[in-house]
């Protein structure tokens, strides 16, 4: 991972204990920041992605998914903006808005699993809502489709628009059974 505001990715694995399970598993973090970039096209878009991306076996996004007022979901899709080399990044921002930076982005990674904490939410205001849930898939586009149909999200985001939650396989418990209207509560 690598971070993009002021706060130093070491801080952020140590708060989030992120590091601790990493230790523990001999799993060594590795901050993308430091590590060499390729230039990847998609359509007027020309991203500099991390190379360890494209040359790891398995790669595991692990959000922490959270309702936005500005961007509706935050979360699956969001997360892998952290692939990109910090510059990249925010000359991109400059040029298009958030969404159209994230779904060109999938057009040029390679697969991934992403592992969505869905436990506790923080709504738009703020403040947190119990979930209790985990969402798994190897497209985090319908990762935080299913997630905006699970909080019954009002208005969904421009990039999830074009995304029928019919068409997304789902295994285990239906989106109806789990489904809560988080912003209401």
């Amino acid at each position: 991972a690598q971070s993009f505001d002021g706060t130093p990715i070491e801080a952020s694995a140590q708060k989030s204990q992120l590091l601790d399970v990493c230790l523990k598993n001999q799993i060594t973090p590795l901050d993308l920041a430091k590590t060499n970039f390729v230039k990847k096209t998609q359509g007027n878009f020309n991203f500099e992605i991390s190379e360890e991306v494209f040359n790891s076996d398995l790669i595991i996004n692990l959000p922490i998914l959270k309702l936005d007022s500005k961007l509706g979901v935050r979360g699956a899709t969001e997360n892998t903006l952290k692939f990109l080399k910090k510059e990249s990044y925010l000359s991109l921002q400059y040029l298009s808005s958030l969404e159209e930076m994230m779904e060109g982005l999938q057009g040029v990674l390679p697969n991934s699993l992403t592992i969505a904490d869905a436990h506790s939410i923080q709504k738009k205001d703020g403040l947190v809502a119990f979930l209790g849930l985990v969402l798994a898939s190897f497209n985090p586009l319908n990762l935080d489709r299913v997630f905006a149909e699970i909080t019954m999200l009002e208005g969904l985001p421009e990039y999830l628009k074009n995304i029928k939650i019919e068409d997304i396989p789902i295994i285990g418990r239906k989106v109806e059974e789990v489904q809560y209207e988080v912003e209401k509560t």
